[in-house]
């Protein structure tokens, strides 16, 4: 690649093909004048949807992708540098959500922890250094973690929380933590029915932690971190959620392309805006969790 001389903002989605990814690229493609990348780790996967968004008069640029390989993620933030000088907007879509009715087991949890976490990481700390000044990062999170998280931190032996809550939480304790409880999912610990609740924390804890060590050169850069929620989608894997009304404990499920507008208002917050930053967002709200508080 060679730069390109050209003013149109860079905008990545990871992991395009799953969930609600569809639907944001469509959001962005033509709500924004930019260079709109889209990741999936399929081949197959993402010339289909690469195919059906050209058929549609959209022209996203198709990037193969292992978020598992950080050589690979790497190797994509230098072909993106040489290209276009850096990224303006990264978001992280959810990779996959567990329905309802779905009976965790071991391999299960260790997969959907890897795609849904630490590929996620992967990608955060491979292409946030090409952010550009006042970029926007969004970290996206399946809702059922976010609307049971209250819940387990509630409930939970401390022990169990730590990792996740206080003023010194970093990267890596998150990390660590996340490394635990995948140990304590393969010896059948009592919380191994928790990973949803377990990747959304880490995620939220995680961007805290990166919004920590952003604040040394946060003046000059003016990025804005954020972790957003979908809220009850009613996806295939969301509707498992809901009741015969489509609600889910009196709250109301979402169609795709209010979910992808929600989580994308993120994306697009105007040059100069300061807040919101290191939250959990949704519905454009920023999620109460006393935990998270500074303390």
């Amino acid at each position: 690649m060679v730069l390109i001389v050209d003013n149109r903002k860079v905008v990545v989605i990871t992991d395009a093909t799953a969930g609600v990814g569809p639907t944001m690229v469509r959001n962005l493609c033509t709500s924004t004048a930019a260079i709109v990348y889209i990741t999936s780790s399929s081949k197959k996967d993402g010339e289909e949807l690469h195919d059906t968004l050209k058929e549609e008069g959209l022209t996203p640029v198709l990037r193969v992708l292992d978020p598992s390989s950080p050589g690979d993620v790497n190797t994509f933030a230098s072909e993106l540098k040489k290209a276009h000088g850096g990224v303006d907007i990264l978001v992280t879509n959810a990779r996959k959500q567990l329905p309802k009715s779905s009976s965790l087991i071991v391999d299960e949890a260790e997969n959907l922890i890897n795609q849904n976490f630490f590929n996620v990481v992967n990608i955060v700390q491979g292409l946030l250094p090409i952010v550009r000044a006042h970029g926007r990062v969004v970290v996206c999170a399946t809702h059922p973690g976010v609307h049971y998280g209250r819940e387990f931190l509630r409930d939970a032996p401390s022990e169990q929380t730590a990792m996740f809550s206080g003023s010194d939480v970093t990267m890596e304790r998150v990390r660590d933590g996340i490394t635990a409880y995948l140990e304590s999912v393969a010896s059948g610990a009592p919380w191994t029915a928790q990973v949803d609740i377990i990747v959304t924390l880490g995620l939220c804890a995680y961007v805290r932690g990166v919004c920590k060590r952003l604040e040394v050169d946060q003046d000059l850069r003016s990025l804005l971190v954020n972790v957003g929620s979908f809220g009850w989608v009613t996806s295939r894997e969301g509707k498992s959620y809901l009741d015969e009304k489509g609600n889910h404990r009196g709250e109301r499920g979402i169609d795709l392309e209010t979910a992808a507008a929600d989580v994308l208002w993120l994306a697009k917050l105007p040059r100069g805006t300061k807040a919101p930053h290191g939250l959990l967002m949704k519905n454009r709200s920023a999620v109460k969790w006393k935990q998270f508080q500074e303390k």
